[in-house]
């Protein structure tokens, strides 16, 4: 299994576990922010995506640690889940 892999498959079982405590509806998806070096945040998220294959509708955004931080100080970031 891949690190990607890996990620997604930790990613899907938190979903999964909070779908089950919230409800989900047919138009629910998945936000996924992932903050890591890039030199372009679009490409990345998109080649991500293409190397993904996740059971539920995504939506996959990266950021670099620099952008997440300004992100995080102009209170764009509110809802957050960490896994480490």
């Amino acid at each position: 299994m891949t690190p990607l892999q890996m990620v997604m498959m930790m990613v899907f079982l938190v979903i999964m576990s909070m779908a089950a405590i919230m409800g989900v509806h047919e138009d629910s998806d998945v936000d996924v922010l992932v903050v890591m070096p890039a030199r372009n945040e679009i490409n990345q998220a998109i080649r991500l995506s293409l190397a993904s294959d996740p059971p539920f509708p995504l939506d996959l955004i990266v950021r670099t640690p620099e952008h997440f931080r300004r992100d995080l100080e102009e209170n764009v970031v509110n809802h957050l889940l960490v896994l480490v």
